[in-house]
């Protein structure tokens, strides 16, 4: 059993229910609801494998098994990742950052959680500014 997330791009939060037949669909190999394919997701996709490029390693229950869906077909449209638990709290974290990062969401589907772009990533204050 595995830890898994999902990323897409999308420009209203989808609710709970929604999301979770997008994952499904997408787990089941389909293109699904209107997902087209965009920089945002390739960008995401770059950055990650960049940091982690040791994803495709067999029997390694701490990086991700593939940045691919099941058939290894290669979307630019949705990014469906599966970790072993022992990292799920670390890549739940790092994966989220990454994808407010590029303006995607970030599905949980263990917790039926959607982590929406704009509330992951709230902005900083300039250094300067105290208050």
């Amino acid at each position: 059993m595995t830890f898994d997330l999902a990323v897409w791009h999308s420009e209203r939060r989808p609710s709970s229910l929604e999301a979770q037949r997008i994952y499904e669909e997408l787990c089941d190999g389909h293109s699904t609801h209107g997902l087209k394919a965009n920089d945002q997701v390739r960008a995401f996709k770059r950055e990650f494998a960049k940091d982690y490029p040791d994803l495709d390693v067999p029997g390694r229950e701490d990086v991700a098994e593939s940045l691919r869906p099941e058939g290894g077909e290669d979307w630019d449209h949705a990014v469906v990742l599966n970790f072993g638990w022992s990292a799920a709290e670390k890549m739940l974290a790092v994966v989220c950052r990454v994808a407010a990062k590029h303006g995607l969401i970030c599905y949980d589907p263990q917790q039926g959680v959607v982590h929406f772009p704009r509330e992951q990533a709230p902005a900083s204050k300039p250094w300067w500014k105290f208050w």
